[in-house]
């Protein structure tokens, strides 16, 4: 499964770094992006990436994307603070407070996984329908041509297999340790009007 990570200074200017390396790996996994791929990336990287450098108790934050055999990209932010994001009551006239209620809006699922040193936030992305094509064409594994294993090849699980345990563990499953994912209210991004309002916050003065 094609996956990447990168680590940033925990200060506002690493969000809008952490956009555009975002959008960049995509580019370079699946080719031109879709416009409502690429606007959806951009505003929960930025929202992710902002509550860790806000809150995250942390010199460093670690952002990574995952590439699932479902079309499904899988977003994920490490900080130093255990407590998972809670959704505000903004008042009509406050200027903040609806991060999550955005990110519910985009996502197809969040949730959060406590670690020994903080939390991993994660997203799960819907993409458009031909980029999930291409993108499940590059997450399911080849076999190896011309070759079989050999003696020091391990006996148990394959690195795919490995990584696709991860991206399980990633998913909502009820009851199961600190594992906090849902299904947002709104199901996917596809609302006009959620992305119409999302290009418009990122285009007014996102860092």
């Amino acid at each position: 499964m094609p996956q990447n990570r990168f680590r940033l200074p925990a200060s506002e200017s690493s969000v809008a770094v952490a956009r555009r390396l975002a959008v960049a790996q995509l580019g370079t996994w699946l080719g031109e992006l879709d416009p409502d791929d690429r606007a959806v990336i951009e505003l929960l990287v930025s929202e992710l990436v902002t509550n860790a450098v806000r809150y995250g108790k942390a010199e460093t934050t670690t952002v990574e994307l995952i590439g699932t055999e479902d079309g499904t990209v899988v977003l994920t932010v490490e900080d130093a603070n255990p407590t998972e994001p809670q959704q505000r009551e903004p008042e009509a006239e406050d200027e903040g407070g609806r991060g999550l209620l955005l990110v519910d809006a985009l996502a197809l699922r969040r949730g959060s996984i406590r670690l020994n040193s903080g939390k991993k936030t994660w997203v799960e992305v819907q993409l458009a329908k031909e980029s999930a094509t291409r993108l499940r064409a590059l997450a399911v594994p080849r076999p190896a041509t011309n070759s079989l294993p050999g003696p020091a090849d391990p006996p148990d699980r394959l690195p795919s297999q490995l990584l696709d345990h991860r991206i399980r563990a990633l998913r909502p499953r009820p009851g199961v340790g600190d594992l906090g994912g849902h299904l947002p209210p709104l199901g996917r991004y596809r609302c006009k009007a959620w992305v119409a309002t999302a290009r418009a916050t990122t285009a007014g003065g996102r860092p």
